[in-house]
């Protein structure tokens, strides 16, 4: 029934039609629509195309990711020489240590993007 005279909002004098019925219907009419070749073309080469723009970002992402944990590990190291030379105290360590420890996302992005790469077939791990 129509829910414009079910509410009776209007005149319509509609009947209603059986759900799995228009369903059905609906299935059929796509069974046999095709999408031109040209179309399917296009839209290969526009998703190709964004798929490769996605992984250069992601590439460029993962080598940021990798620079700043590699400089971090580095002035941990420097920091760990410096107080092992006595020149930083132990609490004034600590506070530093703090400061350089390379944020959680940053080796995990490199180790999501790693076990991506493997899953997808797109390079070896590591």
């Amino acid at each position: 029934m129509c829910t414009g005279r079910h509410a009776r909002r209007t005149n319509c004098e509609r009947k209603s039609m059986f759900v799995p019925d228009i369903e059905a219907a609906v299935e059929d009419y796509y069974r046999h629509v095709q999408i031109p070749e040209h179309v399917v073309t296009a839209l290969r080469e526009l998703v190709t195309s964004e798929f490769d723009r996605l992984h250069q970002v992601a590439k460029h992402e993962a080598q940021g990711y990798k620079a700043e944990r590699d400089a971090l590990r580095d002035e941990r190291t420097k920091l760990m020489q410096a107080h092992y030379a006595g020149v930083v105290p132990l609490d004034l360590l600590g506070t530093e240590q703090d400061l350089h420890r390379p944020s959680a996302r940053v080796p995990r992005r490199a180790d999501q993007r790693r076990r991506h790469r493997v899953r997808t077939g797109q390079g070896p791990p590591g």
